[in-house]
């Protein structure tokens, strides 16, 4: 492994980090055991217009910003305002992906979205945990939005989403469910350490 993002919860999920989790990181080293070190955030988004939590000087000390819709932060709604919710979150400089977009509880556009993020140049996930039977219909709509990024030309990551450390790299399912579709490798960000960070600093 040559590069880790560590993405706690925002503080909208009851047992997530504090938010002085978020704005102490930036004290914390770069390079860990060999490892590129990466600060990040998966922040929820709160209302339909795309806002996520936290202020702004959190957010500025952060190398990778995630923005996902999680139950606790935001309620079920119409497709219409779940496609508003994430296009408005890709629209805040400070987001860099979307997460787990791919979940039939949240319906959105899936075409609208995935095609705002390749002009905006922001990513999407393709997350291996949602593959592995924790969000209904994930097998089915992940797919679906890889093929809209195939489509689009929009680039995504492949995510482990590990929720436990013996499943930090794990994409078994995400990588398969590409390889079926033949997804092209120079629109996935992270399949080396210099593509994610040479990604980085041109947002």
């Amino acid at each position: 492994m040559d590069g880790l993002c560590l993405t706690n919860h925002g503080p909208g999920i009851p047992d997530a980090a504090h938010e002085w989790h978020f704005s102490t990181l930036k004290n914390l080293p770069d390079m860990v055991d060999g490892i590129r070190f990466f600060k990040g955030i998966e922040a929820n988004i709160i209302d339909y217009t795309g806002k996520i939590e936290g202020a702004g000087d959190i957010f500025s000390g952060l190398d990778w910003v995630i923005a996902s819709i999680h139950t606790p932060s935001l309620p079920y709604s119409t497709i219409e305002n779940i496609t508003s919710a994430y296009i408005g979150a890709l629209e805040n400089p400070y987001v860099s992906c979307l997460g787990h977009i791919g979940q039939k509880a949240y319906m959105c556009d899936f075409e609208a979205v995935v095609k705002k993020a390749g002009e905006l140049d922001k990513i999407i996930e393709i997350n291996n945990h949602s593959l592995n039977g924790v969000r209904e219909g994930a097998a089915v709509l992940c797919k679906e939005v890889a093929l809209l990024s195939k489509k689009y030309q929009s680039k995504i990551v492949i995510s482990s989403d590990a929720h436990y450390c013996g499943s930090i790299g794990i994409y078994d399912k995400a990588i398969t469910m590409l390889e079926e579709i033949n997804f092209p490798e120079e629109l996935i960000v992270n399949t080396s350490l210099e593509k994610f960070e040479n990604y980085l600093r041109r947002v």
